[in-house]
């Protein structure tokens, strides 16, 4: 036998070792995909919990502190509507009436804030889908 002459050849064997090493290396990469949109959608859950948590305190530490200061600015704007010259009975009711304006209107404000912010952050596991597409980018060169 002269194995001098002999040129390596594509066996069965070694095509069904590629195709087996092709199968294990492809659920390996789905399985590191799914892993991957795991963590992002955690840590997006995660940030949108922890912000809404501080949005709710934060509303009822303000909210503690509004009563307050609204009852300070309701008696002190019924004595100064009083000073020019408004009777008892109107400033009365006027003040907490400009106050609940004011109030409102602030309110609203950051309502329209919070409910932008929310809607600037994307449920989607964004950094798992560019792998996705890249990947399948990749298996088209391959073909």
């Amino acid at each position: 036998m002269n194995f001098v002459d002999e040129k390596p050849t594509m066996t069965d064997e070694s095509l069904a070792d590629l195709v087996r090493d092709l199968r294990d290396e492809s659920i390996t990469l789905v399985r590191q995909q799914i892993e991957l949109a795991k963590t992002e959608t955690n840590e997006k859950i995660s940030k949108t919990g922890k912000n809404a948590a501080f949005l709710g305190a934060g509303a009822l530490i303000a909210y503690a502190g509004l009563i307050y200061l609204m009852q300070f600015m309701n008696w002190g704007g019924r004595q100064l509507l009083q000073m020019w010259g408004l009777s008892a009975e109107v400033s009365l009711w006027l003040m907490p009436l400009i106050l609940g304006v004011i109030v409102g209107t602030i309110g609203y404000i950051l309502i329209q804030k919070a409910i932008r912010t929310f809607k600037h952050m994307k449920a989607a596991p964004e950094k798992t889908m560019q792998s996705i597409k890249e990947d399948q980018q990749w298996l088209r060169k391959q073909r």
